[in-house]
């Protein structure tokens, strides 16, 4: 499937009453999900403590 065919897919898999405002941000939650998901298979990215360990000092 093209990437034009899974994002066809995708719309038609919103609700009726879904407006543009909406459809808009759900293909950019897509978007960057699918590319951190990409990430993820080649490794990139940080282990959850990592994470905790960053969140700590941000928050701080």
């Amino acid at each position: 499937m093209s990437t034009k065919e899974a994002m066809i897919a995708f719309i038609r898999s919103l609700p009726e009453d879904v407006t543009p405002q909406d459809v808009a941000e759900k293909i950019a939650f897509k978007v960057q999900l699918d590319e951190a998901l990409r990430q993820s298979e080649r490794g990139e990215g940080i282990d959850h403590e990592e994470f905790k360990k960053r969140m700590t000092q941000w928050l701080s």
